[in-house]
């Protein structure tokens, strides 16, 4: 699969020592206009695209100790591909292209900020890291991590680009998950949590009135402070929340922290809760390792911006991240799944697309932040600056050294479908939660909500940045 960059170039290019080539390319001058210079035909198939492949269509093994077929593997490919398949098959690499001094000075000469930083991704992508450096230090003059929203993103986006050149080591620690850092200053991040816990809190009943949810990384109980406050008459009887620390998902925060604090909320309440610890690996996981013992019990279980951090086939034969889902479905057998995750490709793209991706999306959640804070602000510095090194993982960092492996959401509904999952319909209270909160005038302006393919879907302007889906 090979990027379209006929959009990201000017005319034809001489390297130095090296011939005149000829390239089907645009003049830069045309470009001037468009601001979203990420990949043109990729953006509109991630915010619009249906699986053209059944994700419900496949029959595999259910049971959570059977080998996962390479048919599966196979499958996952296929849909990538046709996820991608606006990328053409015209680029300067297939045109036997070089890179050139007269397309640097282009870029001197009329900078745009993304389509130069385009430029040296694709540069890297082609194994020239001479001119990507050479655009890299003309952009140095134009980034500002203080200055307008284009001027940050080139700023953070530059230094993963040089995070890559360097080859330097890429740790982020437990800082990588957003469901448990800083998740309150955006609000399509946060409003997936109003989401989430109602639809978590709809699948309770009067049969079975005492709530069990099992959550995989519950950070710093933010999600369930929210849930404990709102909770909706009637309400359940009994709220367990059981933290599953398996070891194939660094955990962003020790969950033994949090517990008191959640217990102590909940008789302010006035509803019983309780938090168990349980640690294990994926492979282990059952009913009884969980603690899923009483029958008058709903049982949920929540991946909030969890799986993504879970390597899967392209990663490991091993693949984590269907174990996971197949034991959580085989043995836990909850009554509902939330599914809370980003809508981009970061995981299996070539490069050159990965880095469009993430430019992307992190352009968007800047622009929701000029929205929202003043560009003095602390608060916003040390946000973007949490941006900035999630963006150094999902560019610089490769195989298992990557952390943030997220998924556009046609390919969540076809991994869960694979698993033996089956999508649920919202209810009616889940939205119309989300739009009273959005009617409070509390998340400010910009924000985007829309429904597609039974999920609901939270952007910024015209891209959608987070998905909520339920699963059973």
């Amino acid at each position: 699969m090979v990027v379209n960059c006929g959009d990201f170039f000017g005319e034809s290019m001489q390297v130095g020592g090296g011939g005149e080539r000829s390239l089907k390319r645009r003049p830069l001058t045309e470009m001037d206009n468009q601001h979203h210079l990420t990949l043109r035909t990729v953006k509109q198939r991630l915010m619009q695209h249906t699986s053209p492949i059944s994700p419900l269509a496949f029959s595999i093994p259910t049971s959570p100790d059977s080998p996962i077929p390479t048919t599966t593997m196979s499958r996952l490919q296929q849909i990538e591909d046709q996820l991608l398949n606006d990328i053409e098959d015209d680029s300067p690499a297939n045109q036997n292209s070089e890179w050139s001094e007269s397309t640097l000075q282009s870029l001197i000469k009329k900078p745009s900020l993304r389509q130069s930083l385009l430029h040296a991704a694709y540069a890297l992508s082609e194994g020239d890291p001479d001119f990507a450096s050479a655009v890299l230090a003309h952009l140095t003059s134009a980034a500002d991590p203080r200055g307008d929203p284009e001027q940050r993103l080139a700023h953070h986006m530059s230094s993963a680009l040089l995070s890559r050149l360097s080859a330097e080591p890429i740790d982020i620690g437990t800082s990588h998950s957003l469901q448990h850092h800083h998740h309150h200053a955006f609000p399509s991040f946060d409003l997936c949590f109003v989401a989430a816990n109602r639809a978590i809190l709809d699948s309770s009943s009067k049969a079975r009135p005492n709530l069990h949810i099992v959550d995989f990384d519950v950070g710093d109980g933010a999600q369930y402070v929210s849930l404990i406050e709102s909770l909706p008459h009637p309400r359940p009887s009994s709220i367990t929340i059981t933290a599953c620390a398996v070891s194939e998902l660094p955990q962003s925060h020790p969950p033994e922290t949090v517990g008191d604090r959640l217990v102590s909320l909940g008789e302010r309440a006035g509803v019983a809760v309780r938090f168990n610890v349980v640690r294990c690996k994926a492979s282990e996981l059952d009913r009884k390792a969980v603690g899923l013992n009483d029958e008058e019990e709903t049982v949920a279980v929540n991946f909030a911006y969890a799986l993504q951090r879970v390597a899967d086939e392209s990663v490991t034969t091993e693949n984590p991240r269907d174990v996971l889902l197949r034991r959580v479905r085989g043995e836990l057998r909850p009554d509902v799944v939330v599914l809370v995750e980003e809508n981009l490709n970061t995981n299996t793209a070539p490069f050159a697309v990965r880095f469009g991706e993430v430019m992307g999306h992190v352009g968007s959640v800047f622009g929701s932040l000029e929205a929202r804070m003043g560009r003095e602000s602390a608060e916003r510095e040390r946000v973007e600056e949490w941006l900035g090194m999630r963006a150094r993982d999902m560019v610089a960092a490769e195989g298992p050294n990557r952390v943030c492996r997220c998924e556009v959401f046609g390919k969540w509904r076809a991994r869960l479908g694979m698993a033996g999952y089956r999508q649920r319909q919202f209810g009616p209270g889940v939205a119309e939660s989300v739009q009273e909160r959005i009617g409070s005038g509390l998340v400010g302006p910009g924000l985007t909500f829309k429904e597609m393919d039974g999920g609901l879907c939270f952007g910024w302007g015209d891209r959608v940045l987070t998905v909520v889906s339920t699963w059973h």
